[in-house]
């Protein structure tokens, strides 16, 4: 606070002479035509200039707007704080801290393929600094739960349960039933033959390319045509399920940590969500991975089973639904990743968390009212905490610009 007050009163002349005992800040939530009613709730004081003095606040939803008041007041003056004051933060962006923290934890001294050697992995998941929560081993994992950071994620699930299929769905999986059901040779024609398949119902893969500044190279990924954002899918193959030393759910989960590593701290305002597909002979496994203060990485699916019999419906419908499903997943997500790209090319410095959250929150920011029938936008602040340790997914925030 006495660094944010020596800020303002070296950038305005008015307070220089003013003592910081003098000096009360308030930060405002709201639209900017509402500032002048809290300002008569706090005197007759004027606003400052517009420049942004600390754009770092704790507790304001990402990429929000807030503003921050000062009023002089002499010593023996009562003031009334605003109605959405709250106590104020400055400071870096925690978010990128600990994203870059946890990065640094985990220099790339090995390969992805590496790395997800059993005694490899079993080494990282002991040390809690570079622990991805992934759910191996299932304790701790992540109380935001990957199908909270992006609405993907939940919407794929649901789609697995009660989506509708086309014609051309089934035909797809019938067709992609016989390839991932084949024995192959080796793994390269494995690879050639499923994406051959997706391509042709519009699932670009690009088969093994290079994970930008590494020399790791994927199987096969789904990218933005933007070079400055990370891919947004990425398959793990194995041609079968015994003929590898590595494990390929963290070896996927080892090339989203590595196509990331430079996106992660600089995009601090976003989860950077991504599809991990593990393929190992007829078997198909997704996952969603995404960051918060750390990479985090869920299984959305049991593994898929493409060998069945033709007679065994359930089965097939099963598979149907979950390929409809990605399918329109990935058509969800180009779409997040073209807004992210147009948002880059207007302000390349609006994906960080420019407002300092000490994690990212939940997607879900509206709801529609019961009494009204009108959408009401829900403004998280904080989780709720019990003896400094964050408590289930219960959080405290603003419901038009009054506390929830």
């Amino acid at each position: 606070m006495g660094q944010l007050k020596g800020c303002m009163k070296e950038s305005e002349s008015v307070l220089r002479d003013v003592g910081d005992g003098q000096i009360r800040l308030f930060r405002i939530s709201g639209d900017e035509d509402e500032l002048r009613e809290c300002l008569n709730k706090i005197g007759d004081g004027e606003p400052l200039q517009g420049d942004t003095l600390v754009p770092n606040f704790l507790g304001v939803p990402v990429l929000d707007l807030f503003y921050v008041v000062a009023e002089v007041s002499s010593t023996t003056r009562s003031m009334n704080p605003p109605p959405l004051s709250h106590p104020d933060f400055g400071g870096t962006d925690p978010i990128k801290a600990a994203r870059e923290d946890f990065i640094k934890a985990r220099p790339q001294n090995k390969s992805p393929s590496g790395g997800s050697h059993p005694s490899s992995f079993r080494k990282t998941q002991g040390e809690g600094n570079t622990r991805i929560l992934c759910g191996r081993p299932r304790d701790p994992e992540e109380l935001i739960p990957v199908t909270l950071l992006h609405p993907v994620f939940g919407q794929f699930l649901d789609d697995c349960q009660t989506g509708t299929m086309k014609k051309d769905d089934n035909q797809f999986v019938g067709e992609l039933s016989n390839a991932m059901s084949n024995l192959y040779d080796d793994e390269e024609r494995r690879v050639q033959a499923v994406t051959d398949l997706f391509k042709a119902v519009q699932l670009d893969f690009n088969i093994h390319e290079k994970i930008p500044g590494t020399q790791y190279v994927m199987d096969a990924n789904i990218s933005p045509n933007d070079q400055r954002l990370p891919c947004y899918v990425i398959a793990e193959f194995k041609n079968e399920a015994a003929t590898s030393t590595s494990e390929p759910y963290m070896q996927a989960v080892a090339y989203y940590l590595e196509a990331t590593r430079a996106f992660a701290p600089r995009m601090s305002g976003s989860a950077l969500p991504c599809f991990l597909l593990v393929l190992f002979g007829p078997y198909i496994v997704f996952a969603g991975a995404v960051w918060n203060l750390r990479l985090v990485v869920q299984v959305l699916s049991t593994p898929l089973a493409f060998h069945y019999h033709s007679t065994h419906t359930h089965n097939q419908l099963t598979v149907a639904r979950h390929m409809a499903a990605f399918r329109k997943a990935v058509r969800t997500l180009n779409e997040y990743y073209q807004h992210l790209s147009v948002t880059l090319t207007t302000d390349g410095n609006s994906l960080s968390n420019q407002l300092s959250h000490g994690a990212l929150f939940p997607y879900r920011t509206e709801f529609e009212s019961l009494d009204d029938g009108i959408t009401r936008n829900i403004r998280y602040t904080v989780q709720f905490m019990e003896a400094g340790e964050k408590k289930g997914l219960v959080f405290f925030g603003t419901l038009h610009h009054a506390p929830l």
